[in-house]
């Protein structure tokens, strides 16, 4: 896609399983999707977003609840760090592929714990975008498999020498 003789990004469309469309329909149809990217125009760009955003369903989600200052921190992290794409997107323009992409590269680049950490937030956000907003239908992050915080490796205590240390304080 070109706009003012410069390229702005490009533009992958699938047609159809190649068993079901036919050679012929497959060439008009490409040929009339050329004609829609050469005028400037992305087929592949949905409708103007609707409904609440996922920056509004935060404001929403910490009005409803009453939590931690720590939760409340860490859900404003994730939204300032790690949800920067989709902060200002409509929760039901979130796709599961969204999702899918998002936790892939979270774990990718910072590991497994902050990336289910993350999905868990925009789980709750959308579960919380859902009560105020009946066209979402379903909640694309039930979709994936959100990779569990591990457990941590703590030692065993030696109570008898935590009590000697105590009490010679």
């Amino acid at each position: 896609m070109r706009r003012d003789k410069r390229l702005v990004r490009t533009v992958r469309v699938k047609i159809g399983r190649t068993d079901l469309v036919r050679l012929s329909d497959a060439r008009s149809e490409a040929k009339r999707l050329m004609a829609t990217i050469q005028s400037g125009v992305d087929p592949t760009a949905g409708p103007a977003s609707t409904g609440i955003t996922l920056e509004q369903t935060l404001v929403e989600h910490l009005k409803e609840r009453s939590l931690s200052a720590a939760t409340v921190r860490g859900y404003q992290y994730h939204m300032d760090h790690y949800l920067k794409g989709l902060r200002k997107r409509a929760v039901a323009d979130i796709s599961r592929q969204d999702c899918r992409d998002l936790l892939d590269t979270l774990t990718r680049l910072h590991g497994k714990t902050t990336g289910g950490s993350v999905m868990r937030t925009v789980r709750a956000l959308v579960n919380t975008a859902r009560r105020h907003d009946e066209t979402i239908t379903a909640n694309p992050v039930d979709a994936i498999r959100v990779p569990a915080t591990p457990k941590r490796q703590v030692g065993e205590l030696d109570v008898a020498a935590f009590w000697a240390v105590t009490e010679a304080m």
